[in-house]
C-alpha cells in the first residue's frame, strides 16, 4: 500500500485525472452493460391507443407491478415480450379498453323509458360502429370514420329527403385506393342502410383528398389503359394465330384514351299521332284572319288620294292570316359521355411471313373487326411481314451480347 501511496503521490495533477477519469469511464460501461444484459426484450402490447385508454393500461400494470415502456408519441405501449399475450388477457378481462366504434353491443345498455330521440340516436351509432368495423377489416385501411345523416320521415313520401353518409378512410402508408375498392366501400355503406344510395355517400382521406369511383386518379387511368390495350391486342392475336400459327406473329397496341367527363341535354318537340298523311299530327285549334280591300267599293276622296301613290291603281287584294296550333310532346334527353373513351387507335402486327397486297388488305380487315378500330376515326392499322429470328439465331446473339457484356 505504501508503494501504491509513494507512487500516486509521485504522478502528476494531469496523470492523476486521467486515471481517475478512466476509473469512471470503465466502471460506467460495465454498470451499462449489466443493464443492458439484465433489460428485457420489449414487444408491442397495444399501438394507436386514445389517451384515455393508454393512461388506464398504464395504470393497471402500474398496480399489478409490470415493466412498461410508453413511445414518444404516447400511444404504444411495449412490455417484455414474453408477458406481452397475459398482459394482453388480463386488459381485456379487466375491459380497460374500450371500444371507440360501439356497435350491437349498444343494445345491451338500453334503457326504459327512453325518447325516440335517444333510440333514433343508439341505431345511428350501431350502424356507424358496425360499418367502421367492416371498413377496417378492408386490406390497406389502417383506420375509419362513418357519419350518417338520416333526415326526419315525413308524413308525404314525396317530402321526404333522402339519407346521407360520410366516411374518412386512414390508410396505410404508402396504400393508394383504386376505383374499384371505392365502389366496393360505397356499396357497403348504402347497401347497409334503408334509402341510402351510393351517390349519396362521400369518401375521404385522412389529408381530405375526396375520393371517386369514376376514373380520374393518375394510376387508375393508367390501369385502364394497359387493360384496354392488353384486352384487345388478346382478340387481335387469336384471330392472327389462327391463320399463321401461336409463334409466328407479334401485336402491339397503342390507345389514346379520353377521360374527360362530358354531359350534353337534346330537346326535341314530336307531333301526337303523327301519320303519313298527317305529318304535323293532330290540330287542337285553328284562327283565321282575312283582310280584303275592293277598290270599287272605295269612297271618292280616298280613291283620289290612293291613286296618287305610284302602282296604285287595280288595288284589289284580299289577305287571310293563319294560325294553326297541333298537339305536341317535348323529349328532353341527357346524354352523359362516361370517361376512358377511345380517340385514336394504333395497332402494329409483324408477321412472320411475307404477305401480298391482297393478303395484308384482307388481315386488316380482319384486325379491323375484331378490335373495333375506326380508319375514319384516323386509327392506323400497320402489318409488317418479315422473317422472325430462329432459335440458333437468338442463341448466338445472347452469346455475342454476353461477350461484349464481358469486355
Amino acid at each position: 500500500m505504501k508503494d501504491l501511496k509513494k507512487l500516486w503521490d509521485g504522478l502528476e495533477f494531469l496523470q492523476k485525472f486521467t486515471i481517475i477519469l478512466l476509473t469512471i469511464v470503465t466502471f460506467a460501461a460495465i454498470a451499462y452493460f449489466i443493464a443492458k444484459s439484465t433489460e428485457p426484450n420489449w414487444g408491442v402490447l397495444y399501438s394507436d391507443l386514445s389517451e384515455t385508454d393508454a393512461v388506464a393500461v398504464i395504470e393497471n400494470l402500474k398496480k399489478s407491478g409490470y415493466q412498461y415502456k410508453l413511445s414518444d408519441d404516447k400511444k404504444t405501449i411495449l412490455v417484455p415480450i414474453e408477458l406481452k399475450e397475459d398482459l394482453r388477457l388480463m386488459v381485456a378481462e379487466n375491459d380497460i379498453i374500450h371500444d371507440s366504434n360501439p356497435g350491437f353491443e349498444l343494445l345491451d345498455k338500453v334503457q326504459l323509458g327512453a325518447t325516440d330521440f335517444q333510440n333514433k340516436l343508439t341505431r345511428q351509432r350501431i350502424y356507424q360502429g358496425e360499418l367502421t368495423r367492416t371498413i377496417e377489416r378492408i386490406k390497406g385501411i389502417k383506420k375509419a370514420r362513418v357519419q350518417l345523416a338520416d333526415p326526419e320521415r315525413s308524413i308525404f313520401s314525396e317530402n321526404d329527403e333522402l339519407p346521407s353518409a360520410s366516411v374518412m378512410l386512414i390508410l396505410e402508408p404508402g396504400t393508394r385506393m383504386k376505383a374499384d375498392q371505392v365502389k366496393a366501400i360505397k356499396n357497403l355503406v348504402a347497401y347497409g342502410i334503408s334509402r341510402l344510395t351510393p351517390e349519396r355517400v362521400f369518401l375521404t382521406t385522412q389529408d381530405g383528398t375526396p375520393l371517386s369511383e369514376e376514373i380520374n386518379q393518375g394510376g387508375d387511368i393508367t390501369d385502364y389503359k394497359l387493360k384496354f390495350e392488353n384486352i384487345t391486342a388478346k382478340k387481335v392475336s387469336k384471330v392472327i394465330e389462327k391463320l399463321v400459327g401461336q409463334d409466328n406473329f407479334s401485336v402491339q397496341i397503342s390507345a389514346v384514351m379520353n377521360f374527360d367527363t362530358a354531359r350534353s341535354t337534346i330537346e326535341r318537340y314530336i307531333p301526337s299521332n303523327a301519320s303519313q298523311n298527317t305529318p304535323e299530327g293532330v290540330m287542337v285549334s285553328s284562327q283565321s284572319e282575312t283582310e280584303v280591300y275592293d277598290k270599287g267599293k272605295t269612297a271618292p276622296a280616298q280613291e283620289e288620294a290612293t291613286q296618287e301613290i305610284a302602282g296604285a291603281k287595280n288595288t284589289n287584294y284580299e289577305k287571310v292570316k293563319t294560325i294553326r296550333n297541333f298537339n305536341v310532346s317535348k323529349e328532353v334527353k341527357q346524354i352523359v359521355y362516361a370517361p376512358g373513351t377511345v380517340e385514336k387507335m394504333t395497332i402494329a402486327v409483324a408477321l412472320n411471313k411475307i404477305l401480298t397486297s391482297k393478303e395484308k388488305e384482307e388481315l386488316t380487315n380482319l384486325i379491323v373487326s375484331a378490335s373495333g378500330a375506326n380508319l375514319e376515326r384516323g386509327d392506323i392499322i400497320t402489318i409488317t411481314g418479315m422473317q422472325f429470328a430462329t432459335d440458333e439465331e437468338k442463341q448466338v446473339t445472347e452469346k455475342v451480347l454476353t461477350e461484349i457484356q464481358k469486355t
